[in-house]
């Protein structure tokens, strides 16, 4: 008599190579190793001399390695922009001290008698 199991799937590599009982329906996979994401290794060509030593003596200074001065320069890149409101934005145009230009009614007015 047949069992009435799905067919048996090849685990993948991962999995394989901890040798695990991964045929066993109830084999618990590590949470270090699968997380719901895959780790994306990036690469940058043709990054001139220049920068890459400016990024080595900024991993220097924040006591890192390259790799890890450039994973924090991705992260705060990646970053959601902080939100601000009319009044942050408002504020902000303030501390610029532009010179402040005609009015928009003073235009209007001038086009609207110039017709």
């Amino acid at each position: 008599m047949r069992s009435t199991q799905s067919p048996k799937t090849k685990p993948p590599r991962s999995l394989r190579s901890l040798r695990l009982n991964v045929d066993c329906p109830r084999a618990v996979v590590p949470f270090w190793l699968y997380n719901g994401t895959v780790a994306v290794s990036l690469s940058i060509k043709n990054v001139p001399e220049a920068v890459v030593g400016r990024l080595r003596e900024r991993a220097k200074r924040n006591r890192r390695s390259l790799q890890g001065e450039l994973l924090d320069v991705v992260e705060r890149a990646a970053q959601d922009p902080p939100v601000l409101s009319a009044r942050e934005v408002y504020a902000r145009i303030k501390k610029l001290n532009l010179p402040k230009g005609p009015r928009s009614v003073d235009i209007i007015r001038r086009m609207r008698d110039a017709r």
